[in-house]
This record gives C-alpha cells, sequence and structure tokens, in this order.
C-alpha cells in the first residue's frame, strides 16, 4: 500500500473510524487495511516499550479526548503530551484499538519508518 493510502488509513483510525468504514471510505480491501495495521503493529511495538519504559500511567484519556488531543497536537508535540504517553501504556497491547494504529503510524513517521513498511 502506497503512503498516500496508509496516512488516509491513520488519519481515520486517529478519528475513531473502524476498518469497515476505511476500506468504503477510501475504496480499499479489508485485507490490505488490516495488513497495514498489522506491520505497523509489528514495527512500532519496540519503539513503543522503548518509549514507555519506567513510567507509570496517570491518565486514561476518553475517545472523545483522544480525538481531541490528535487534532490539537502536530506530530512534533504527540509524543511529549503526558495524556498521550499514558494512553499509550494503557492501551499498547489492545491491537484493536484505534487510537493506538494512529499513534503507531506517527511513531513510525517520526523515526522515518513508515515507507519502510
Amino acid at each position: 500500500m502506497n503512503s498516500k493510502y496508509e496516512e488516509g488509513v491513520a488519519n481515520l483510525r486517529g478519528i475513531n473510524k473502524s476498518v469497515k468504514y476505511i476500506t468504503k471510505k477510501l475504496g480499499l480491501k479489508k485485507d490490505a487495511v488490516e495488513q497495514v495495521i498489522a506491520t505497523w503493529i509489528l514495527k512500532s511495538d519496540p519503539y513503543i516499550d522503548e518509549m514507555i519504559s519506567g513510567k507509570k500511567s496517570e491518565f486514561n484519556p476518553t475517545p472523545f479526548e483522544m480525538v481531541e488531543l490528535i487534532k490539537k497536537l502536530d506530530d512534533a508535540d504527540l509524543f511529549k503530551n503526558e495524556k498521550i504517553l499514558s494512553y499509550i501504556m494503557l492501551h499498547r497491547t489492545d491491537h484493536h484499538d484505534r487510537f493506538m494504529d494512529y499513534l503507531r503510524f506517527k511513531l513510525l513517521k517520526s523515526k522515518n519508518l513508515h515507507n519502510k513498511i
């Protein structure tokens, strides 16, 4: 899948949209979307583990708060925000979490690894 579609998938996951919605909206096959998300999970897990090692979660943002944070924060500030980091700590093992998919993509993009998927 090309990076344009990956960005589209990530942005829709960041506003809490389902895979079914994404497939219809972007005209992609379900298997392709799920494969991209699975690749993000595999590639980002080591970076997430390193990023949150030794930290404790202080917040558990609601889906509404996550959408607002994602809209408000630019990529440079995303992983500096305590609420975002707390969310990652609490939800990193939930491989069906829409916001985690978005955050995984942004993490890989910040590491310049999104094109190497």
